[in-house]
Parts: C-alpha cells; sequence; structure tokens
C-alpha cells in the first residue's frame, strides 16, 4: 500500500516536470482590425476542416468573419457580415444550422432576430436576414435549439430585467415566421409544447 502510494506521488511529480516543461511562443498577429472586440468563436464557416474565426464588436453592435485559409498558418482579412440592432455592447450570437442545409449559420438577437445565411461556396458568403418580432421587445439572452421537436431550429430568450424578473419566451418557428409564446412563472400553471397554450 505504502508503495502504491509513493508510486503515485512520484507519477504526479513527474507530471508536473513535463507540464512545466512546456512553453507557449510569442504571439504572431493573424491580422489587423481597428474596433472592440469582445466575443470570438472558433467556427468551420466553409467546411474545409479547419476553424475560421467569428467575432463581435461592441462598438457598433456587428459581426465579423475571418476566414482560416492555410490550416492556421494563414488568414484572410475581418469580413463584415452586418449589424445587429440595438447590438452594441451586447456581445452575444449563436453558431447553428438555422436551414437545415449542412453548414453552419450565425444568429443574434436583440430587439429583432437576426439570421446570417451561410452562402458559401468557395469564399465565404453570407445573407443578412432580419426576422422583426411581432411586439417590441429586448432579448436579454437567448438559445437556440429544437424545443418543440419538429426538426427546425426555435429560439428561448430571456427578458427579464430589474422590473420583470421571471420573463422567459419561446420563439417557435414555422415556415421562416418566429411565434413568441411566453413561459408563464413556476408557480402557475404548466405550458404544453404541443398544443400552445397553459
Amino acid at each position: 500500500m505504502k508503495r502504491s502510494l509513493q508510486r503515485s506521488k512520484l507519477e504526479q511529480l513527474e507530471s508536473r516536470r513535463v507540464l512545466a516543461s512546456y512553453s507557449l511562443a510569442p504571439p504572431e498577429p493573424i491580422t489587423s482590425y481597428d474596433g472592440n472586440v469582445v466575443l470570438i468563436r472558433p467556427a468551420d464557416l466553409d467546411n474545409d476542416g479547419d476553424e475560421d474565426i467569428v467575432f463581435f464588436d461592441a462598438v457598433d453592435g456587428s459581426i465579423h468573419v475571418i476566414e482560416n485559409i492555410s490550416y492556421g498558418a494563414s488568414f484572410g482579412k475581418p469580413l463584415l457580415l452586418g449589424i445587429v440592432p440595438d447590438a452594441s455592447e451586447f456581445a452575444q450570437f449563436e453558431i447553428v444550422d438555422m436551414d437545415g442545409d449542412q453548414d453552419l449559420d450565425i444568429v443574434a438577437a436583440r430587439t429583432s432576430l437576426v439570421v446570417f445565411e451561410n452562402q458559401t461556396k468557395g469564399d465565404i458568403k453570407f445573407a443578412r436576414v432580419e426576422h422583426a418580432f411581432a411586439e417590441r421587445t429586448t432579448i436579454l439572452n437567448f438559445r437556440v435549439a429544437d424545443w418543440d421537436g419538429d426538426g427546425d431550429q426555435d429560439v428561448i430568450a430571456d427578458h427579464s430585467s430589474a422590473f420583470s424578473p421571471f420573463s422567459f419566451s419561446v420563439y417557435l418557428r414555422t415556415d421562416q415566421v418566429y411565434e413568441r409564446w411566453d413561459i408563464p412563472p413556476r408557480d402557475s400553471c404548466t405550458w404544453c409544447f404541443r398544443c400552445r397554450r397553459h
């Protein structure tokens, strides 16, 4: 028993020595950009097997893409996809296949739902599609998933604030239209995706 404990401690020390022997190379700039980048995410947008870069600029609420041209050895210049209305200083977007065409789209939401549809055929290309909400609203947080199990992507959104501490809604997609359904507080009646009623 003592020998096994001693061996375990020796292995831990050895692993620490191995980790300590590694060091990071000096940073090398891949491109230049004059803005206020507050959120960066990797994604293979052109299905070429390497990760491209998606980032959000908090100055104007714009979303940009940098193409990974050669497996991290070469990158393109930042490509502006578009601006999300009223989203400056609100850094959030999702990367998901919204239209079921086997490539990754980019989704953002604030006072409307903005989908940058991936139309890449060789060079990276996106089309901006904005879906207006039925009533004026401001989304503080959101996630994308097939919430009702019908095969397309829906959006669940948080509208909570100091004046409305619990305010969640689901925007269910039907034929390119997102219809809002409010989720009641936990102490009220249940809510059903299938019948869309309380």
